[in-house]
């Protein structure tokens, strides 16, 4: 009678220890790359960050410059230009301007041009009617000729520039020799415009002296 013995099994495959052991490289692999690209976006991040604080310290040192230039500049223009002056005051409040101021005398039948420039000592003193003629004096009465007008100032008023632009009463106006007395005011609009403050100084049968301001128009 013939025994039979059971086989013994042999070995297990090495299959399945092969497909875990390459799994096991994948995943070292996958790891690995993992773990490098988690480096590589460390890098990016600290990158950019320190671009961005650059880009910013950039920016807040143009604008720091720029605002120092801006104060030089500012303080420069200080500096060069010229210093403030206050607004000229009008005319009517300084008074206006003298054109022309003396002491003029008037022999009888002689008249003098009261718009005559500095530069004429003698007013324009002459003994005929020229047209540019505004004060006369014929040894009777004294006053306006031509085109000039005038006005007889109350009491010891002094004529000036303002009074004399303000006064509304000018006529033709001549005054006789019995009312002529040294400190006596008027104020006379000549033929060209102007204004003329004149004060008497001195009067006789043969002569009229007074002081006059002619002012600019």
């Amino acid at each position: 009678m013939t025994v039979t013995h059971p086989t013994t099994p042999g070995p297990p495959p090495r299959r399945s220890e092969e497909k875990w052991k390459t799994i096991g490289q994948v995943l070292a692999v996958v790891s690995g790359l993992l773990t490098v690209a988690a480096s590589l976006l460390t890098l990016l991040t600290v990158n950019a960050n320190r671009e961005k604080s650059l880009a910013e310290s950039t920016a807040a040192d143009r604008g720091s410059r720029l605002t120092s230039a801006q104060q030089e500049i500012s303080s420069l223009k200080q500096q060069t230009s010229p210093p403030a002056t206050e607004a000229s005051p009008t005319t009517a409040q300084t008074g206006g301007t003298v054109r022309h101021e003396g002491n003029v005398s008037i022999a009888r039948d002689f008249t003098v041009d009261l718009d005559s420039p500095a530069s004429d000592p003698q007013w324009g003193t002459t003994g005929s009617f020229t047209g540019k003629n505004d004060l006369s004096f014929n040894g009777r009465d004294f006053g306006y000729v031509g085109w000039s007008a005038t006005v007889k100032l109350p009491g010891s008023a002094t004529g000036s520039y303002q009074s004399c632009r303000e006064e509304t009463g000018y006529e033709n106006g001549r005054y006789a020799i019995d009312d002529l007395a040294a400190g006596q005011g008027y104020c006379v609009k000549t033929s060209d415009g102007r204004f003329a403050a004149v004060r008497l100084t001195a009067v006789s049968a043969t002569k009229v002296s007074f002081d006059v301001t002619t002012y600019e128009k």
